[in-house]
């Protein structure tokens, strides 16, 4: 009896495998992350198209963020859907966009850009006096 079951056991546990994602997955290092210079993010359109977009990171306290202008249209992609793929190192991490609002959060993460990127008017005067600045989460 064992014998005749055994095959469909065997399809259900693969199937059930497969679905389960991959076992013991972590959460990325962000902080060893935190030297990459450029970074991609994969957003959708409204179409459904796949925008792939090479971006700044930063990373505060272990926690990545990014940042757009407020008339980008990755940024409003993600307006819409908050689901995104992040490229790192040639890696790929789904992710969730939460917009920053707290203004003291806010300063702290333009610090870190400023600090790890530096200055540029020109950009600065690209992005705006109030880019929209998203801190990245499991999803």
């Amino acid at each position: 009896m064992f014998d005749r079951f055994f095959p469909a056991a065997l399809l259900v546990s693969i199937v059930v495998s497969i679905g389960a994602g991959p076992a013991g997955a972590e959460e990325p290092d962000w902080s060893r992350m935190a030297d990459a210079e450029t970074v991609y993010v994969l957003t959708r359109d409204e179409d459904g198209d796949v925008r792939e977009t090479k971006i700044w990171m930063s990373v505060v306290d272990g926690t990545p963020y990014i940042r757009t202008s407020r008339s980008s249209r990755w940024g409003d992609n993600i307006e819409r859907n908050p689901e995104i793929v992040l490229r790192v190192e040639n890696r790929e991490y789904p992710l969730l966009a939460r917009f920053v609002e707290e203004a003291d959060e806010r300063a702290r993460i333009v610090a870190a850009f400023e600090e790890k990127y530096g200055s540029n008017p020109i950009l600065n005067w690209i992005r705006g006096e109030d880019p929209r600045i998203m801190r990245l989460e499991p999803r």
